[in-house]
C-alpha cells in the first residue's frame, strides 16, 4: 500500500501585499519546487522563490524527500498588473508656479526630488518652486508605477515698486527699477507711449507700473497717489515812474518774498511793496501746496520830490521881493 503523507505537507506561498510586479514569491523549506502560473510549469523555474514579471495566478507544487510520496500544491496567489507608467504634462518652467496633471488612476503621490510632497494626492499639482518632479499612481488593486522626473523651473514674480514724490509742481518724476519692459498706468488705464523705466506725471492721479522680466514673467506695482500743483505766474502792479515812491502789488498768494536787483528785500513779505529807489523788482511767490515761481523783472524809476526854498528878506517898505529855485512849475 503506497501512501501519500499530505499532512506533512501544507505548502503556502508569502509575498508583499498587494502583490504585484515585480514581486518575489517564496515558500516554505522543501526538498524540489515547481512553480505555475494559471496553471501551467514555469520553465526553469524550481527554487525556493519566484520572482514574478507578470500578472497571473501562481503556484508552487512541492515534494518532500524524507517521506514516501510526499508531495503537494499550494493554493494560488494573484499577482494583479501594474499601471502604466504615468507621463507627466505641463510646461517646464513658468512664472510663480506651473500646473502639472497626469492621466487618471485611483490614487496619486506627488514627489519633487525623490521625496514625497505632503498631501499632493490629487491628478494636478501646482509646482511653485523649481525641482524635478515625478508622479507615483496606484490602481484599483493597490499596484504603483512612477514616472519619469520632470524638470522645472520656477520664475520668481517682479514686485516692481513706483518711486517718487508724492507731491509736486508741475510735474513729477517716477521711476520703478530695472526690467525688461514697463507700461505705466493712470487709474488703472494704461497710459499710451509711456513704456519707460521713468515717467513724468503732469496730472494728478494714482500711477502704476506693469513690468515684464526677461523670463517673461509679469507684475505690476501697488499704485502711487500723486498730487500735481500748478506753479504760480506772478505779475507785478504798479506804475512804472513816480515821485518819491512806487505802490507795487501782486496778485494773491500764500508768501512773498520782494526782490530789488535779484537780491531779497529784507522783511519785504507782503502782497504790496513801496519802492522809494529806482530799480528792477521782481517778487518770488509761494501757494499754498509750496510751489513758488519769481515775477519777470519789472523796471521803476523814482524821482525826488522838489524840496523848494524861499528867498528874499523878512521884511521891507511897501514890498518884498521873494524868489525860489528853477522848476517846471509855481
Amino acid at each position: 500500500v503506497i501512501v501519500n503523507d499530505l499532512l506533512s505537507l501544507s505548502p503556502t506561498i508569502s509575498s508583499s501585499i498587494p502583490a504585484c510586479p515585480t514581486v518575489n514569491l517564496t515558500t516554505q523549506n522543501y526538498s524540489t519546487y515547481q512553480w505555475y502560473r494559471n496553471g501551467t510549469a514555469i520553465f526553469g523555474a524550481t527554487n525556493q522563490s519566484y520572482e514574478v514579471v507578470a500578472p497571473g495566478n501562481y503556484s508552487v507544487f512541492v515534494t518532500n524527500t524524507s517521506c514516501e510520496n510526499c508531495f503537494q500544491m499550494s493554493p494560488a496567489v494573484t499577482v494583479y498588473n501594474n499601471p502604466d507608467i504615468p507621463a507627466i504634462t505641463g510646461d517646464s518652467a513658468g512664472c510663480a508656479s506651473v500646473m502639472l496633471s497626469t492621466g487618471m488612476n485611483v490614487g496619486y503621490q506627488w514627489i519633487k526630488d525623490g521625496v514625497d510632497i505632503f498631501g499632493a494626492t490629487g491628478q494636478q499639482y501646482y509646482a511653485t518652486e523649481s525641482g524635478t518632479f515625478s508622479v507615483r499612481v496606484s490602481n484599483s488593486e493597490g499596484c504603483t508605477a512612477t514616472s519619469t522626473g520632470k524638470s522645472i523651473v520656477i520664475h520668481p514674480l517682479p514686485v516692481p515698486i513706483v518711486d517718487g514724490p508724492s507731491s509736486g509742481c508741475d510735474l513729477v518724476v517716477l521711476s520703478t527699477g530695472s526690467f525688461a519692459s514697463y507700461q505705466w498706468k493712470k487709474d488703472g488705464v494704461d497710459i499710451s507711449g509711456e513704456v519707460n523705466q521713468n515717467y513724468t506725471a503732469t496730472q494728478s492721479g494714482t500711477f502704476s507700473v506693469r513690468v515684464i522680466t526677461g523670463d517673461g514673467c509679469t507684475g505690476t506695482s501697488t499704485g502711487k497717489s500723486v498730487e500735481i500743483s500748478s506753479t504760480p505766474t506772478p505779475t507785478i502792479i504798479g506804475e512804472a515812474s513816480d515821485c518819491g515812491s512806487v505802490i507795487l502789488s501782486t496778485e494773491s498768494f500764500n508768501s512773498y518774498q520782494w526782490i530789488k536787483e535779484g537780491v531779497d528785500i529784507p522783511g519785504a513779505t507782503a502782497q504790496s511793496f513801496t519802492a522809494s529807489e529806482t530799480g528792477t523788482y521782481a517778487v518770488r511767490v509761494g501757494t499754498s501746496e509750496i510751489c513758488e515761481a519769481t515775477s519777470p523783472g519789472r523796471s521803476i524809476e523814482i524821482f525826488p520830490l522838489p524840496v523848494p526854498i524861499v528867498d528874499g528878506p523878512s521884511s521891507g517898505c511897501d514890498l518884498v521881493v521873494l524868489s525860489t529855485g528853477s522848476f517846471a512849475s509855481y
